[in-house]
């Protein structure tokens, strides 16, 4: 089985790692160290290693949560002094925007449960004929 896990250069692993669990992403401590974390979700998994400010690169990327999650992780985000944008509603579901501790803009979406269709796709199509 291939795996293909996300790495996102960091300036502070123990501060990204506690950003990444608000998102809902289980840290696997055994993995972890004081330059490296790894964090796993149902969809997948990113690994957070240290890197000076200089060579860190940005790499954006997006979470989705279950239908009736986007409010509560949104809440909790900004209980935790982080400033998510205003909740948008799109033809794939609501989603928002949030900057991690590093000023990475990650987009969170919510999917709705009755998705019956990749609208992604859809508008794609749409856009090319």
């Amino acid at each position: 089985m291939t795996r293909i896990t996300p790495i996102r250069m960091v300036a502070d692993v123990a501060a990204s790692t506690a950003f990444y669990a608000l998102l809902g992403l289980d840290e696997r401590t055994q993995e972890t160290s004081r330059t490296w974390a790894s964090l796993t979700g149902s969809g997948g998994a990113v690994g957070l290693h240290i890197a000076s400010a200089g060579k860190s690169r940005e790499v954006s990327f997006q979470v989705t949560v279950d239908d009736g999650e986007l409010d509560a992780v949104r809440a909790r985000l900004a209980a935790h002094g982080h400033a998510p944008g205003a909740i948008l509603d799109e033809t794939f579901g609501r989603y928002f925007e949030v900057a991690d501790p590093d000023g990475c803009l990650v987009q969170v979406n919510e999917v709705p449960d009755d998705l019956s269709r990749s609208y992604e796709t859809e508008e794609s199509r749409a856009l090319l004929d």
